[in-house]
């Protein structure tokens, strides 16, 4: 009785051993099942663009300096402006070609954020940084340190996060934008396509002297009869690719009272109507020398238009561009 008492617990024993293995088994599992879900998403969460898209999305500042120069570039009233180094309109392809790039970060591998690594990758003296500023005021910093000519990969660090992301070499090759690339150095905002009508004004005469007007994808003449389509599409070009040398930004008085002297009765008024807008632009004739500026006598004229601030200083050989002959049209 003693002897299958005994087997008896030993049975339940084994029993009881054995659905403790089994659940522990199953509990193993399903932790194994949970730690690699977890794993897999902060791996995803790591390798992801680290740079935030609602600051992309509400950029209202960006500076970039890399080893040509640092250039700041803002939005005002809803134009794009270079601020520094000089003051003129921004190239809205510049800003473009950064948004894109960030946007667009692709991550290899990520490094511990710690001083031997920031000293290897080139991160206490990145060969550019990149300042963000959205709408609400927040403040986005990107480091691009080391690049690495064999694989394509530069190193990058983002504010807020101690992580050294190795990434693809960023795109539209931004470490050598200079000066150039983020000036829009044109006057005229519309393009050809939208140029509905171009109304030309000249001192002294009330009328316009030479009105186009585009009418069912044809061009009409209040001055010609016959014009050609091609013709004249080409003549307005030539004027809205008229180039700036400088604008204007800082004026004491005497540089306000020279600039006033010259556009009260400018030597031609342009207005212009396109799909969305009509803006008027007023051309001098050639000024004076004005050394506060370094412009020479007769070297330059003045512009301005209803939808900049500032005005414009163009070189003498543009001001031919304005005169509209029959042979400009036929």
């Amino acid at each position: 009785m003693n002897l299958e008492s005994i087997k008896k617990s030993s049975y339940i024993s084994s029993w009881l051993i054995g659905i403790f293995v089994f659940a522990l088994v199953v509990l193993l599992g399903f932790s194994e099942l949970f730690q690699s879900e977890s794993t897999n998403n902060k791996s995803l969460d790591i390798l992801s663009n680290p740079i935030r898209a609602d600051i992309l999305a509400n950029i209202k500042t960006i500076r970039l300096k890399n080893r040509l120069g640092s250039y700041t570039l803002t939005q005002n009233e809803g134009q794009w402006i270079l601020k520094e180094p000089r003051l003129m309109p921004a190239n809205k392809i510049a800003i473009e070609k950064i948004l894109n790039s960030l946007k667009n970060v692709n991550i290899h591998t990520v490094h511990q954020y710690d001083p031997i690594n920031i000293s290897n990758f080139s991160l206490d003296n990145p060969i550019m940084v990149i300042d963000l500023f959205s709408e609400l005021d927040e403040q986005f910093k990107v480091n691009i340190g080391l690049i690495n000519p064999i694989n394509n990969t530069s190193y990058m660090t983002v504010s807020e996060q101690k992580t050294i992301y190795q990434t693809d070499i960023l795109l539209n090759d931004l470490q050598s934008l200079e000066l150039a690339d983020f000036i829009d150095s044109f006057i005229f905002s519309v393009p050809l396509q939208s140029v509905k009508q171009v109304e030309l004004f000249q001192r002294g005469v009330t009328a316009s002297v030479n009105k186009l007007t585009k009418k069912d994808y044809n061009w009409k003449s209040k001055k010609y009869k016959t014009i050609s389509n091609t013709s004249v599409d080409k003549k307005i070009n030539s004027i809205l690719l008229v180039k700036t040398h400088m604008i204007i930004d800082r004026q004491d008085e005497k540089v306000q009272n020279f600039i006033q002297n010259y556009m009260e009765k400018p030597l031609y008024t342009i207005k212009l109507k396109s799909k969305d807008k009509d803006i008027t632009y007023k051309v001098s004739t050639l000024i004076n020398s004005l050394p506060e500026l370094k412009l020479e006598k007769r070297q330059y004229f003045l512009m301005s238009a209803s939808d900049r601030k500032y005005t414009y200083v163009i070189q003498k050989d543009f001001l031919s561009k304005f005169l509209i002959r029959y042979s400009d049209l036929k």
